[in-house]
C-alpha cells in the first residue's frame, strides 16, 4: 500500500475530428479481432441481447448487476467488456441513461457492459467501499467491494465470451475513485481505466497523508475527466461540501504519472467546447501506459453527454480500445 502526501495545468477542430477517427478505426479493428475466448460454449451463445438484472451473493452478501448485451453478439468470438460503476447515492439504472452513452457505445463498438451496484446505502441510492479492510479506518463502513467487482467479471466471464485482453472499468465520482483501486487492486483483470468527476487519494483527518491505492506492478492506462467548477471534487483538493475529502486533480494526475512510468512532460491539447475549454494532456507510458488527463474549464460534478463536440462515452471506448492488454 503506497501512502503518498502532498507531492504527488494547440488542438483545433482537427484534433477533434482525429479523435472521431480513431473512434471509427477502433470500432472497425473491434469488429474484426476475435481476442481469447473465455466463457463455457454451452452458455456463451445462450445469452439474450439486451439489459439484464442479474443477483448474486458474494462474500455472503446479496447483490446485483446489470448486464447489457448488444444486438451483434451471438457468442461465436470474444468482444471486450466495460464495467461502468454508478456514483455515491446512486444506482446502476443512473448510469444506463442515454446522456451517458454507453449502452449507445455498446452497441456500436460491439462490447458487453455491465453496471455493478454498490452495498452501502446512502441517499436514494448506494456508495462503494473503496478502501481495502486493513486500511479502512475503526467505524468506516466496509464491504469486500474489491472482490465484488471482481467476481461480477469473472461470472461474465464464465457465461459469456468475453476477450481477457479488453476487459475495463469506468466510473463516476464514488465509482470513479473505485475505479481506481481497481487498477492497483484488480490489475491482472483490467486492462485500462476511466474515470469522471473523481480525484483519488483518502485521509482522515488534517494533518494525515494521502492513501491512494497501490501501485499496479504493471502500467495502467488512465483517462481521466474533471470539471474546474466542479464543487464536490474541488480542482485544488482536500474538503468539498459534505465533508467529502480528495487530494487535488493534479496530485492524482502526478501519482499516476509516476505510478505508470510515464514521461513527465505530456503532449497537450486545447480545443473549445460548450462548458469552456478542454485541455487534455497525455503523458506517453511504457508498453502503452499512457495517464491522460481532460481538464473541462467550466464543467461541474457530471458526466457530461459530451467534451469539444464528441460523446463521451465514445471518448472512453476510443480509450479503452486503444489499450488492450499486451
Amino acid at each position: 500500500m503506497r501512502v503518498a502526501s502532498g507531492q504527488r495545468g494547440s488542438v483545433s477542430r482537427s484534433v477533434a475530428r482525429a479523435l472521431a477517427r480513431a473512434a471509427v478505426v477502433g470500432a472497425v479493428a473491434l469488429s474484426s479481432s476475435l481476442g481469447a475466448v473465455r466463457g463455457a460454449d454451452a452458455l456463451a451463445g445462450a445469452v439474450a441481447p439486451g439489459m439484464q438484472e442479474r443477483r448474486t451473493t458474494y462474500d455472503g452478501l446479496a447483490r446485483r448487476y446489470l448486464l447489457y448485451v448488444p444486438r451483434s453478439y451471438d457468442g461465436t468470438r470474444a468482444v471486450p467488456l466495460v464495467l461502468v460503476l454508478h456514483g455515491g447515492s446512486m444506482v446502476p439504472e443512473d448510469m444506463t441513461k442515454p446522456k451517458i452513452g454507453m449502452v449507445e457505445a455498446a452497441e456500436r463498438y460491439g462490447f458487453l457492459c455491465a453496471y455493478p451496484q454498490a452495498y452501502i446505502p446512502k441517499g436514494d441510492g448506494y456508495v462503494w467501499s473503496e478502501l481495502p479492510r486493513d486500511v479502512a479506518p475503526p467505524g468506516f463502513p466496509w464491504v469486500d467491494d474489491h472482490g465484488f467487482i471482481r467476481a461480477v467479471v469473472e461470472e461474465i466471464e464464465r457465461d459469456c465470451r468475453v476477450d481477457w485482453r479488453r476487459i475495463y472499468c469506468s466510473g463516476f465520482s464514488s465509482g470513479g475513485k473505485q475505479t481506481m483501486w481497481q487498477g492497483g487492486v484488480n490489475f491482472d483483470k483490467f486492462a485500462a481505466i476511466a474515470t469522471f468527476g473523481c480525484a483519488g487519494g483518502n485521509k482522515f483527518g488534517a494533518g494525515e497523508p494521502w492513501i491512494f491505492p497501490p501501485d499496479p506492478p504493471v502500467p495502467m492506462p488512465i483517462l481521466m475527466v474533471n470539471g474546474k467548477a466542479d464543487p464536490k471534487i474541488p480542482w485544488y483538493g482536500e474538503t468539498g461540501p459534505g465533508g467529502a475529502e480528495s487530494a487535488s486533480v493534479e496530485e492524482t494526475v502526478q501519482f499516476w504519472v509516476r505510478a505508470n512510468a510515464c514521461s513527465p512532460a505530456p503532449a497537450v491539447a486545447i480545443a473549445p467546447s460548450a462548458t469552456g475549454l478542454v485541455v487534455r494532456r497525455t503523458y506517453a507510458g511504457p508498453a502503452g501506459g499512457d495517464a491522460v488527463h481532460v481538464g473541462v474549464e467550466n464543467l461541474k460534478h457530471e458526466w457530461p453527454a459530451e467534451i469539444a463536440g464528441i460523446r463521451s462515452a465514445r471518448i472512453v471506448a476510443d480509450f479503452f480500445l486503444a489499450h488492450p492488454k499486451p
